[in-house]
């Protein structure tokens, strides 16, 4: 039996700060912020 239907689960997700976390990527890669900008809101998008 499963009774996780649609609809009946509800996930809080806390608020994400992309600014921040786009950021932290880009210093954890070595790589330009842009470029971190780029490919996040790609993957938004799509």
């Amino acid at each position: 039996m499963n009774n996780l239907a649609p609809g009946n689960v509800k996930f809080e997700v806390p608020a994400i700060d992309f600014m921040e976390l786009e950021g932290a990527i880009a210093q954890h890669l070595e790589i330009p912020l842009e470029t971190v900008r780029k490919q996040v809101s790609y993957r938004i998008q799509n």
